[in-house]
């Protein structure tokens, strides 16, 4: 017989269903005998901060290194990876750490080209962040070395005073430096062999002769060279031989103070005639002409000068020797200029006709002109400088022969140098 379910009965399945979750629910809430609801909670991570650092210039085949900064404000930065995400292909150091590098390709050509790198940092729960620099290559700029000549091959005597004047020049920069040193035979002392021109006394090579070699290097502002040699023959001198002069004030390399006054000394001996210093002549590369005789005092303009004493014997025979000396600013000083007409008489009337030279007097008291300057024939003008500011100076002039006889002084000038 067939039992029919009404609809109001339930289905059994459902009932011992609804009974399970019922069931779980109330563990759920009762806990083993707790009144207290247990909490879920969502643990939230915030991505870490990263910094691939400026974008970076450098030249080809240089070493380039990228550094990279990352910072997490809920963990630590637990990995960094470097990857190349354009340009030339480089062979990337160190790509895992923070701070990689590589070496600058060739631009092949090209000016200048644009490698982009992206740095990558991870924290410990997984989050990352990127970040990306851009290295700009450039090609070197070609550097073109200078150009040098050491001049023409030299012919002399011994004893003989030697110049050595090199010309250089560079098409894409300046020349910053000369360097002349002796390459070959009798050594000899060479005086500013750090200058464009250096220059030495020939060394006696007795009855015969005798080659000296020198050779200048020159160095531009980008370090390029160029190297010249010159040639000096060094014959024995059989007729006359050559005076020896050698300056004993100022010392070389000395300086002092613009507006004092430098004391000249030198001594000059020759073989046929003795003493001659009486008859040096001294000049500055920059005030030229200072005087003659074998002591004088002068006052030089401010800077590098290169102090040259010359003698020449009765056979024409000519020697010289030079000195370094600094003339330093530390105040300021004024200048005076005199003119005057030559004489043309001797005191008996006669027609003057061996004038040699002209001699300045002069001081801060027309009763002490203290200082003197001795000027070649030719000239009938001359500027004194470095005179103290705020005082006047009294100025005369005399004339020499070429005896030796000098004239009584002119008359009186005098100047007050203003401020």
């Amino acid at each position: 017989m067939m039992n029919i379910i009404s609809s109001n009965s339930f289905n059994l399945n459902s009932l011992i269903t609804t009974l399970i979750i019922l069931g779980l629910l109330l563990l759920s809430a009762c806990g083993g005998g707790s009144s207290e609801v247990e909490k879920i909670q969502l643990i939230s991570n915030n991505a870490p901060s990263v910094n691939a650092g400026q974008d970076l210039s450098t030249l080809t085949d240089q070493s380039v290194a990228i550094n990279a900064s990352a910072s997490d404000s809920d963990g630590t930065i637990e990995s960094y990876i470097w990857v190349q995400t354009s340009g030339t292909a480089v062979n990337l150091i160190n790509s895992n750490f923070a701070n990689a590098s590589f070496i600058a390709p060739s631009t092949n050509g090209e000016s200048q080209i644009r490698l982009t790198f992206q740095i990558t940092a991870t924290d410990d729960k997984g989050a990352s962040a990127t970040d990306s620099v851009t290295i700009t290559v450039s090609q070197p700029v070609s550097n073109a070395p200078p150009e040098v000549n050491a001049g023409d091959d030299i012919n002399i005597n011994e004893q003989t005073f030697v110049q050595l004047n090199a010309e250089a020049s560079d098409r894409d920069g300046t020349v910053d430096f000369y360097a002349w040193i002796q390459m070959d035979g009798t050594d000899v002392n060479l005086v500013n062999s750090n200058f464009a021109n250096a220059s030495f006394t020939a060394p006696m090579v007795g009855s015969g002769s005798e080659v000296l070699s020198f050779s200048v290097t020159v160095t531009d502002n980008n370090g390029a060279s160029a190297t010249d040699s010159i040639s000096v023959l060094v014959n024995a001198n059989t007729d006359n031989n050559v005076p020896v002069i050698n300056i004993t004030s100022p010392i070389n390399n000395g300086s002092q103070n613009l507006g004092e006054f430098t004391i000249f000394t030198a001594t000059a001996n020759d073989i046929e005639d003795g003493d001659i210093s009486n008859n040096i002549e001294w000049l500055s590369n920059i005030d030229e002409s200072l005087g003659s005789g074998s002591e004088i005092t002068a006052q030089l303009s401010l800077g590098d000068h290169i102090i040259t004493a010359t003698i020449k014997d009765s056979g024409d025979q000519t020697s010289a020797n030079n000195v370094n000396f600094s003339i330093n600013d530390d105040n300021t000083y004024g200048v005076a200029t005199l003119s005057w007409t030559p004489p043309t008489e001797n005191t008996d009337d006669s027609t003057l006709t061996d004038l040699a030279s002209f001699k300045i007097y002069y001081g801060e008291s027309e009763n002490e002109l203290v200082h003197t300057i001795t000027i070649d024939s030719s000239k009938t003008t001359s500027t004194i400088r470095n005179l103290n500011t705020g005082r006047t100076y009294y100025f005369a002039v005399t004339a020499i022969n070429e005896q030796g006889v000098e004239s009584e002084k002119s008359d009186i000038s005098s100047k007050f140098i203003e401020s």
